[in-house]
């Protein structure tokens, strides 16, 4: 049995891969450390495939803590020039983020034609397939709370309303200064992906996901795919696995 870990910037999304595909999942904040491995995942497996945005110390803690509980082979994903039709637009493939990587490969293989790919958590990613599969790169925007939290870092003047973004998201104008912040962090990232999404063919799907995905999703008028890092892994995954 697979077990698979999807580690970003603050929380960790595991699932396992059996024949029928995804099984039992859930998700966890983390600190950044040995908590990248939840506590309460379910099962022995017999091998462990992560996807990891969180930097080497967190590779390195995760590989001890996979070690020291099952004592199975851990192997982590990494981008490719390409898979299947798939074809990776960066100049220099490795570079791109594995997330981002994984989440287009589940997102084309969802739409089979061309899609519009967006991850909305600690950062906001939206990177853009052809029909054919090639990818034609993307964009990169400090997460809602990060916008957010920037404005009111650097601004001295602006730290009095850190906590008064009282009520709901939203994309009319803010009535007081709080809410002007947040729903202005709202309205670019909708306004990015509108921009992305004009580059495409207009019939192109479009794919959320990530901790804030939901809202962003609801926004926009779409589903939302909480898992689609792991149906990447998965997909990365059996490839490997056919290749031999």
């Amino acid at each position: 049995m697979i077990l698979l870990l999807d580690i970003g910037n603050s929380r960790t999304k595991w699932a396992v891969l059996g024949p029928g595909g995804l099984g039992s999942a859930g998700a966890r904040s983390h600190g950044g450390g040995i908590e990248a491995l939840p506590g309460d995942i379910p099962i022995s497996p017999d091998q462990v495939y992560a996807s990891n945005v969180a930097g080497p110390r967190m590779e390195e803690a995760l590989r001890a803590a996979v070690r020291s509980r099952w004592a199975c082979p851990l192997t982590f994903a990494r981008p490719a020039a390409a898979l299947g039709k798939v074809r990776n637009g960066y100049a220099e493939p490795q570079q791109l983020g594995v997330d981002r990587w994984l989440a287009i490969l589940a997102a084309y293989d969802r739409q089979q034609g061309a899609v519009c790919v967006v991850d909305a958590g600690t950062a906001t990613t939206v990177d853009m397939v052809k029909a054919d599969g090639r990818h034609l790169g993307g964009f990169i925007l400090p997460g809602v709370n990060l916008m957010a939290e920037s404005l009111l870092d650097a601004t001295g003047d602006l730290g009095r309303v850190r906590d008064k973004a009282a009520g709901n998201p939203s994309l009319e104008p803010g009535t007081s200064t709080g809410a002007a912040i947040r729903d202005g962090a709202w309205a670019a990232t909708v306004g990015l992906v509108e921009r992305a999404r004009a580059l495409l063919p207009r019939r192109a799907g479009l794919a959320v996901t990530g901790g804030l995905g939901a809202t962003l999703a609801g926004f926009l008028g779409v589903d939302y795919h909480e898992h689609l890092v792991l149906e990447g892994l998965a997909l990365n995954w059996r490839a490997g696995a056919a290749a031999g």
